[in-house]
């Protein structure tokens, strides 16, 4: 049941190595979860009260707190301003600001409450995403193919795009992401979630 993803690599590691479990314990070892952006976990919710879905991979720091909810595999990642090879940020031979960042499209997922909080309080109120960012995808890879082929700036983690380049802006980003396996705390998991959980842990990371 699949809604979104928190960017396609990820989601496309752990079903191949899910896959690759369920080939060799059989399908019922698959479990059924979703990566989630920061605006739709709360519509997973009821899948897996439902048991439609087993677990969610989200941003959790656009939960709510919820006791019914238990959240594992916690793992931080950088994020930062990333841009292509031979991008004008890149040549400018002096200290990139925010200001010149904005002068290209930006590109994002969206963001939690609390990365837009970050972002005014470090780079002022131009640098508030629901008015600088100008290109929004809940595709994460989609947002990168664009800042790969064009003058786009995406902001997302570093592990997303490898081949492009971090744009050093001042002051220094700094940013992280908080990604966790959410799963229900009044529910026995099932064995293949702690599959999941392993995968997460061997992939997502910087």
């Amino acid at each position: 049941m699949a809604v979104s993803r928190v960017v396609e690599h990820i989601g496309l590691l752990t079903r191949t190595d899910t896959r690759h479990h369920a080939g060799r314990h059989g399908a019922k070892a698959c479990p059924r979860y979703d990566l989630s952006c920061t605006h739709l976990w709360e519509a997973l919710i009821d899948p897996i009260d439902e048991r439609a879905l087993d677990g969610v991979i989200v941003d959790i720091r656009a939960m709510r707190p919820a006791t019914d909810l238990l959240v594992t595999h916690q793992v931080t990642m950088k994020a930062s301003f990333l841009c292509r090879q031979g991008h004008p940020l890149l040549q400018t031979g002096k200290r990139v600001g925010i200001a010149d960042i904005l002068k290209y499209p930006l590109a994002s997922t969206p963001l939690s409450d609390e990365v837009a909080r970050v972002l005014t309080e470090r780079y002022g109120p131009e640098a508030n995403p629901d008015d600088c960012v100008t290109l929004r995808s809940d595709e994460t890879q989609t947002l990168v193919a664009v800042a790969r082929n064009t003058d786009a700036v995406v902001l997302t983690i570093n592990a997303a795009a490898p081949d492009l380049e971090r744009v050093n802006v001042h002051p220094a980003n700094n940013a992280t992401a908080r990604f966790g396996l959410v799963t229900l705390a009044r529910r026995a998991q099932i064995p293949s979630m702690a599959f999941v959980g392993e995968v997460m842990d061997t992939y997502l990371h910087d």
